[in-house]
């Protein structure tokens, strides 16, 4: 598990963090989509030359396709798959932008601590 960032954690720590963050959103994104598409793979095998058109067997065929249905419109209906998908998109923008501004302010706190350093007044004092 992926600790969270402290006042310590460093610039490439940090964009460690996210990129695995990310790649496992993208992970889990992609396999919610595979399983969309598995659903309706199935719901396409679900065919009169596959079950019969005896009223058994129909019968079964038209509860299957109907649960199989469900299942499928409540992963890719409202929030599933595409909701999923949209608000990994967010974040992972939100994320690059959060690791863009910690690296430039590190970069910059790190240049005026470099200027302050290199002044006529000699090096800067230190609390002991």
């Amino acid at each position: 598990m992926t600790q969270p960032a402290t006042e310590d954690t460093s610039s490439a720590d940090l964009d460690y963090q996210v990129g695995r963050s990310l790649q496992a959103l993208a992970d889990a994104s992609a396999s919610a989509t595979n399983a969309a598409q598995h659903l309706r793979d199935l719901l396409d095998y679900q065919v009169t030359a596959k079950w019969g058109d005896e009223d058994g067997p129909a019968a079964f065929r038209s509860s299957y396709v109907s649960q199989l249905q469900a299942v499928l419109d409540q992963l890719v209906g409202g929030d599933g798959v595409t909701g999923l998908v949209d608000a990994i998109d967010k974040m992972s923008v939100n994320l690059k932008a959060v690791t863009t501004a910690y690296s430039d302010a590190d970069s910059t706190l790190a240049q005026q601590v470099n200027r302050l350093g290199n002044n006529d007044w000699g090096a800067l004092p230190t609390n002991q």
